[in-house]
């Protein structure tokens, strides 16, 4: 079981009590709340370790102490600060002392610009993945990371949706992923290609024979789901072996930029097929599994950058179908 699932055997600091009944508003109230149990959790940790501190009152001293850790970088303080502050609002709700940490402090990081892959480079790249687990059958992550790419890119699922995919998810029989409890607490269903169905059933056939459904589909021990940082570390390498340049830290490119670019790949589909692309922008955004239309509008823009002469042509037809939207807009 997850630390997400049990936190509250982890917490044994003088604001326990407090962080749980935090924890149970915010997820009361339709947030996820995993990454930030996480770092309530080392927080917890971080008071034990501190004498004198009363559950009545936040301490201004540990707050500031631990928000400033050293080896913490800006938007980590930022994230930090900003999970404090909501604690310390909290506390102060419950008739408590608090300090509130300024959430402003810390200026957030430029917003990060996508890459979109090509065609191409999304074939080598898979095609790489492919040599790659066949060099090395028996290291898991390897053979797996083939498939994982696929899925990203062949449905448009963020890279938590796919580590998260059960055996039970996998519906092999209807070719869809049932994808639960998402981003914005979002269930849906998002259907395969054929190739990608027919590589499915190869893969459950070759390496789940033996598995129980509420097994992860994709699991280097058979009990617990592959991190994020795995799977990114083994996009890394195939990305170098294709001499498609990194941009540098904070720059990509990143593996939710095949998220990105399944998007981009499919409005201009779309748009060569001759479709009039807002009556297929609420269809794009059911299956991202976006909170509203408005955050797919944004893809319009990108492909409109990425494809100019297409999309002049879809504006005679259609008229002018993309708005202003600038890259400070959150897409996810």
């Amino acid at each position: 079981m997850s630390i997400y699932a049990n936190y509250e055997e982890h917490l044994h600091g003088p604001y326990s009590e407090s962080l749980v009944g935090f924890i149970k508003r915010n997820q009361a109230l339709g947030f996820k709340y995993e990454t930030q149990i996480w770092a309530l959790v080392k927080f917890d940790a971080f008071t034990i370790n501190t004498p004198d501190l009363s559950g009545d009152a936040l301490n201004e001293d540990v707050v500031v102490k631990w928000v400033n850790e050293s080896w913490l970088s800006n938007d980590q303080m930022r994230r930090r600060a900003i999970l404090m502050h909501q604690f310390g609002e909290y506390i102060i709700g419950c008739g408590k002392v608090a300090y509130l940490y300024p959430k402003r402090r810390y200026k957030a990081p430029a917003r990060y610009i996508p890459y979109v892959f090509t065609s191409d480079q999304i074939t080598m790249m898979i095609e790489r993945a492919d040599m790659d687990a066949a060099k090395h059958p028996n290291v898991r992550s390897r053979v797996d990371t083939a498939v994982i790419l696929r899925i990203l890119y062949g449905c448009g699922l963020r890279i938590s949706e796919v580590t998260g995919l059960k055996v039970c998810n996998v519906d092999l029989e209807n070719g869809v992923l049932r994808i639960w409890q998402s981003k914005f607490q979002k269930d849906r269903l998002v259907p395969m290609s054929g190739n990608l169905l027919t590589i499915c059933k190869s893969y459950r056939e070759t390496h789940l024979q033996e598995a129980f459904p509420d097994d992860y589909f994709f699991t280097s021990d058979g009990k617990r789901h592959y991190s994020e940082q795995t799977i990114y570390n083994r996009f890394r390498d195939l990305i170098f072996d294709c001499c498609i340049p990194h941009r540098g830290k904070g720059f990509g490119p990143r593996l939710h930029d095949l998220r990105h670019t399944f998007a981009v790949h499919s409005l201009r589909q779309l748009a060569e097929n001759g479709n009039d692309l807002y009556v297929s922008l609420p269809i794009l955004s059911a299956f991202l599994g976006h909170s509203s239309v408005s955050a797919t509008q944004w893809y319009l823009r990108l492909t409109a950058e990425m494809y100019p002469d297409m999309m002049a042509a879809v504006e005679k037809r259609f008229g002018d179908v993309y708005p202003e939207v600038h890259y400070e807009q959150e897409t996810y």
